[in-house]
């Protein structure tokens, strides 16, 4: 939403508890305001726990290309791990392993950038996600494989829950 900046104070002072905001300021001296609210669900069906998460939307190349574009303005809130950082992304077709890339060459693993989430590919996979994400073949892998079997398409938004510090949950809005 947009605003002037009496607007932005009363709004981010009206915040509740569970709800953060994001505020940027355009080249046009326009201050935009993005408000996300933390949700609550059942982990793992033993208790409540709120979870931080961030909203995508889906660009329309990324099921050809079996990626997730994330936001500079996403990268910023230092959601995810880092460049290159692997982790796993939970979904309702099968859990993936991913990692942070498509930065500027010379970007150091762990730094703060990158432009999407990608597999990066059996055989550059830890290890230690292993006994969690069995690999059978790079098909299987490929998060192609989310696209085709939930058919979202461009336009379409992701929401990525930080279960853990390696763990993600992704849902379909």
């Amino acid at each position: 939403m947009t605003l002037s900046l009496d607007e932005v104070i009363r709004t981010v002072t009206n915040l509740t508890a569970e709800e953060s905001a994001v505020i940027r300021k355009t080249e046009e001296g326009i201050y935009e305001v993005n408000i996300r609210r933390r949700n609550t669900f059942k982990d793992n069906g033993a208790h409540l726990l709120e979870k931080p998460f961030v909203e995508v939307c889906v660009a329309d190349k990324d099921p050809f290309y079996g990626i997730i574009h994330i936001p500079k303005s996403v990268i910023a809130l230092r959601h995810f791990p880092g460049y290159r950082c692997q982790f796993v992304l939970e979904t309702s077709v099968k859990p993936f392993v991913m990692h942070l890339t498509g930065a500027e060459s010379g970007t150091n693993k762990g730094d703060p950038k990158g432009g999407y989430l990608c597999h990066p590919g059996n055989p550059r996979i830890d290890s230690k996600f292993l006994d969690r994400v069995p690999v059978t073949k790079s098909k299987d892998a490929s998060f192609k494989r989310f696209y085709d079997q939930t058919h979202v398409k461009g336009g379409q938004w992701v929401r990525i829950y930080r279960l853990e510090p390696e763990l993600y949950r992704a849902e379909i809005l």
